[in-house]
């Protein structure tokens, strides 16, 4: 009977440290970006076919549903352009320019990956919603209180209380073959802080 007990207690800690070195190496990977352009970085390896295992998990854990490389490139940032990691307690500015693909856009994730709720209804910024303003460059406002302070700006929600972590996906698909070949030649967005509470 001891010998039993004995066996679960050694399973138990087997399976406990089996699954922790499997997130470690999870989360590890998730920092090791193939390319990187200010504080957007990516990987060359989602949704390809020869992805490893632990790129497949990476891409499964932060829901992406990754297409090819062909179909479409993703740049994610989780800090500003100072290195200062995105807060729901600061407001940010994102500037840039239309961007080398058929189509873009550009979506707010709180810490579970998961989109950030807010009254809007607002998501994402696209390279339809640029079109329809009529320039070829934007200005998107950050704020977890979604209010614009810039009238020629958009607005993105991003976070539903202070102090949480959120992250920016830009989605380029169809791209050109300029970033096809070097993707970190893309003249990505700027994030600015505009300040914290």
């Amino acid at each position: 009977m001891r010998a039993i007990g004995t066996a679960i207690i050694v399973l138990f800690f087997a399976l406990l440290f089996g699954v922790g070195s499997a997130l470690y190496r999870v989360e590890t990977l998730s920092s090791s970006p193939d390319f990187q352009v200010g504080p957007w970085q990516g990987s060359l390896h989602a949704g390809s076919q020869a992805a490893d295992g632990l790129t497949r998990a990476v891409i499964a854990r932060t829901a992406m549903l990754a297409l090819n490389r062909e179909e479409a490139i993703y740049y994610i940032a989780s800090t500003d352009n100072d290195g200062r990691a995105l807060s729901s307690s600061c407001r940010y500015s994102l500037t840039g320019g239309d961007m080398p693909a058929r189509w873009w856009s550009i979506t707010a994730y709180g810490p579970d990956y998961f989109l950030i709720p807010n009254v809007e209804n607002r998501y994402s910024i696209t390279q339809t919603d640029i079109q329809a303003a009529g320039e070829g460059e934007f200005l998107v406002e950050l704020a977890a209180d979604g209010v614009r302070r810039s009238p020629d700006s958009l607005v993105l929600s991003n976070g539903t209380g202070p102090g949480q972590t959120f992250s920016l996906l830009l989605r380029l698909y169809h791209p050109s073959q300029a970033v096809l070949a070097a993707p970190e030649g893309l003249a990505v967005p700027i994030i600015s802080n505009l300040g914290c509470l």
